[in-house]
């Protein structure tokens, strides 16, 4: 397998209604919408020297459960996410990944670390939505390379629990596979302690 795609989604507790605007809903607060990510986004966008090569911004605040804020790049995107099981910041690789699996795994993981402690430091970053560092969503977005079958389970499973091992401890953690084969082939993932993004970060490094 060539894993490239990878997506990496770390969960808040943002309202469902987050891609609301203050026109649409005059009881929200105002930084309780989407918008401050365009803003952040924007300006990312503006570092020609980062490793993703950024290139495009997408806004999909009016889909419900849908992208949100899209920052797309050559190398990897990133989106702070509307959809299922509830939003968050993801981050999907594309291009790049080197090394065995659980290497490639490993780096996803820390790069999507290091860009949602970046993201919610933005002084724009909507007040009162707070990363669950627990509770972490990771798909395989390459439904050719890595379809949603027990084949691709049966070779991947292993470098993805080591990955997380490094992560969250052998013994503290719960995956659940997504059993649905019509998406896309990953886990579900559950600590059973939360740590902050410094300290995940350097297990990973």
């Amino acid at each position: 397998m060539d894993l490239q795609r990878i997506h990496i989604k770390l969960l808040t507790n943002a309202a469902l209604n987050l891609n609301l605007n203050q026109n649409q809903n005059q009881n929200q607060n105002q930084n309780q919408n989407l918008e401050p990510f365009i803003d952040i986004f924007g300006r990312w966008r503006q570092d020609k020297k980062h490793p993703a090569g950024w290139v495009d911004l997408a806004d999909y605040a009016h889909v419900p459960k849908g992208p949100g804020i899209v920052l797309v790049g050559y190398q990897a995107s990133v989106a702070f996410d509307m959809a299922d099981p509830a939003p968050g910041i993801l981050y999907m690789t594309r291009n790049g990944l080197e090394g065995a699996n659980e290497a490639r795994i490993r780096g996803a993981l820390q790069s999507g670390l290091e860009t949602a402690k970046k993201l919610v430091a933005e002084k724009e970053f909507p007040a009162g939505v707070e990363l669950n560092t627990g509770a972490l969503e990771l798909r395989f977005a390459d439904r050719v390379e890595t379809p949603n079958t027990p084949t691709t389970d049966a070779a991947l499973q292993p470098a993805i629990a080591a990955a997380l091992d490094a992560l969250y401890g052998a013994s503290g953690y719960e995956m659940t596979r997504e059993a649905d084969t019509g998406q896309l082939y990953g886990y579900s993932v559950r600590a059973k302690q939360v740590g902050g993004l410094d300290g995940l970060i350097q297990k990973l490094g």
